[in-house]
């Protein structure tokens, strides 16, 4: 197959079919920076109802016993926070790479994670957010064919990513990190 290739893109010979050569992006939020929800109700962050409602009483299921077990096992992540009124988390970020030419979910992924367990807290299954960053790197690596990602990790999720890394020093696959407001020596 012969390709010609302008900025980061191929056609094929009979010039059918784009092929796309950019590096898969992954977008790693921080605490706090996936949606969380409830039997179908907005929990984390719903901006609106947290500044009007007097109390913070639909945000209990979010909570932990003591022996740290979830109060709720009907709370889960949805996707990133992109945008809320008066807050643009991601949103922008988004936008400018796909202005680059990336495009969602084939060149450009982002990775929801539960945040309330941390970098080290367990599932009841046994895994860690650190475990499914890497499971999602791997999905990410067999959807697009390639064999490495670049990461942009902000606060707690940087934090992740160290860690996959480090718990993977030769098969950690990521290439570049850009972490953003990241806590590397501690907050």
């Amino acid at each position: 197959v012969r390709l010609e290739t302008t900025n980061a893109m191929a056609w094929d010979d009979i010039q059918e079919n784009l092929i796309n050569f950019k590096k898969p992006v992954l977008v790693v939020p921080g605490l706090l920076g996936t949606e969380m929800e409830n039997e179908n109700e907005k929990l984390w962050a719903d901006l609106p109802r947290m500044l009007v409602d007097v109390g913070d009483d639909f945000m209990d299921p979010l909570g932990f016993r003591k022996n740290l077990t979830a109060v709720s096992e009907e709370v889960y992540k949805t996707e990133i926070v992109k945008k809320e009124p008066f807050l643009d988390y991601t949103d922008g970020l988004l936008k400018e790479f796909k202005a680059q030419g990336y495009v969602e979910n084939e060149t450009l992924f982002t990775f929801p994670y539960d945040w309330r367990y941390g970098v080290s807290g367990k599932y009841a299954d046994g895994k860690t957010n650190v475990d499914l960053l890497g499971q999602k790197i791997q999905e990410i690596m067999a959807q697009t064919g390639s064999d490495k990602v670049d990461v942009v990790a902000h606060s707690m999720g940087g934090l992740l990513v160290k860690k996959h890394v480090a718990n993977n020093v030769a098969t950690h696959h990521v290439v570049k990190g850009v972490f953003v407001g990241v806590p590397n020596t501690g907050a």
